[in-house]
């Protein structure tokens, strides 16, 4: 090792003109360069092979744990460092990086050259970590880099010794990081709260449209109503008890998708061909349409085709209410024709029928894509031929249960899409509180501070 030895300058004030913005009277602003007592050595791991290190690099900072590995394997020249040592990443500055050395092990601890090293005795670690992560610091330590963009842009360390620091008491010190980590804790138990909501919300759609689909859902409304067996219209006959998936009310009935309502399939006319697609007035469906879509009903999608570009493809106008399910990879896109419109092949559509209300086939093949994969096939991707999605079991409640149904889905699932919506907002505001935090407690603003307490740096001299 050959020691790199820093020599310690006095603490330096900062004139009065350069300070940031008024402290508590017993807190001194100073330069970082002042209060910074570093010195260390460059390490050359690979010379000691056989040596076991505690190496805080760049990329293993969001796993908040060194790499413990063996000096063979790190190829190039390292800082010595000790507990409590605060570094501050100079690569690509706007990710807010910090970190404090720990020593996890019993190892020798070595840091990239990619971070600053700073480290006073007299100040807590944990006050200079959160104040580096502030807004105020991070505004400085974006003030002076050299590169262009992202990961080729560094902080430059002339200008770090030179930024100012808050230095309130000691004592105050360790009050204000009291403070921050009881109100980062509560954010940081709020957070887990806030992603459970999300990270849940799927599984709750799911359960909400199985209690739907199998009758649970409307239980109570069966029971204040006459449900006659005999009211659930169809041109087809039932499904057997022995062929139904899953038991449903007496009142319901199973039929399969292709005996109660009619599947027709898309088609797109030639793209060689200018006349059947400019100035068309005929709206026309594709799957990518709907890969960003979350409205129930649709009117037209990205393009039009003209009547004759109609004409010549395989496609035919669907009438209004028509149920589009996108049928290849990925299959389960489902929409509602608002209006007229024909689809491309990666449709099988369902034209309208008695027997259902089209918003209750919606939910139920928002609810079931598994079901339709599995009646799928093919070898490059996944297509649900028309043959194939006629054979999807589908329960048929009466209509005015349907209804019901219909109603009880659209008022839950759009309660549960506000209180995800309402979770990730809020999600979404953490951060800013923690600046916030940090910027009120850099500012004495935390009520700790007690005028009683010395100030951490006497008072030069008068002349």
């Amino acid at each position: 090792m050959m020691a790199k030895a820093k020599k310690t300058a006095a603490p330096a004030r900062i004139p009065a003109e350069e300070i940031p913005y008024t402290v508590p009277a017993n807190w001194r602003w100073v330069r970082l360069g002042s209060i910074n007592q570093y010195e260390g050595d460059n390490v050359e791991p690979s010379a000691q092979s056989d040596t076991i290190f505690e190496l805080y690099s760049v990329p293993c900072y969001e796993q908040k744990y060194p790499e413990i590995v063996a000096g063979e394997k790190i190829g190039s020249a390292k800082k010595s460092v000790k507990k409590n040592d605060v570094l501050l990443c100079k690569i690509n500055p706007r990710i807010n990086r910090v970190w404090k050395v720990e020593q996890y092990t019993e190892h020798p601890l070595i840091a990239s050259g990619e971070w600053a090293i700073i480290r006073n005795p007299d100040i807590f670690a944990d006050y200079l970590m959160r104040y580096f992560q502030a807004p105020v610091f991070r505004k400085y330590l974006l003030s002076n880099v050299s590169g262009v963009g992202g990961s080729l842009m560094r902080a430059r360390p002339k200008f770090i010794d030179i930024y100012p620091v808050p230095l309130p008491p000691r004592v105050e010190q360790a009050r204000i990081v009291a403070v921050i980590e009881e109100l980062f804790g509560k954010l940081d138990a709020a957070e887990e709260k806030l992603r459970a909501v999300i990270e849940a919300s799927p599984a709750r759609r799911a359960a909400l449209l199985r209690r739907a689909f199998t009758g649970a859902l409307t239980e109570p409304w069966r029971a204040a109503h006459d449900c006659d067996v005999n009211a659930v219209l169809s041109p087809a006959a039932p499904l057997s008890e022995a062929e139904a998936p899953y038991a449903i009310p007496d009142s319901w009935r199973w039929f399969r998708l292709g005996d109660v309502t009619k599947i027709v399939g898309g088609g797109t006319p030639s793209s060689k061909v200018a006349e059947y697609y400019e100035n068309g007035t005929v709206p026309w469906l594709s799957p990518a349409d709907l890969s960003s879509y979350t409205d129930t009903y649709i009117s037209h999608g990205a393009k039009n085709i003209t009547e004759l570009g109609l004409e010549k493809s395989s496609a035919q106008l669907l009438p209004k209410d028509t149920v589009c399910l996108s049928s290849r990879a990925p299959i389960g896109y489902v929409v509602i024709a608002e209006n007229p419109l024909c689809t491309n092949q990666g449709f099988k559509s369902f034209l309208p029928a008695d027997c259902y209300l089209p918003k209750f086939l919606y939910w139920y093949l928002k609810g079931n894509k598994p079901l339709l994969e599995n009646y799928a096939s093919g070898t490059t991707f996944l297509e649900l031929s028309a043959k194939k999605a006629g054979l999807v079991p589908f329960p048929v409640p009466p209509l005015d249960e349907q209804r019901e149904i219909v109603r009880l889905l659209d008022e839950l699932l759009t309660q549960e899409d506000a209180a995800r919506a309402a979770a990730e907002a809020t999600l979404a505001k953490i951060p800013a509180l923690r600046q916030a935090i940090l910027a009120r407690a850099f500012r004495g603003q935390l009520g700790t501070n007690d005028p009683a307490d010395p100030p951490a740096l006497k008072d030069p001299p008068r002349p």
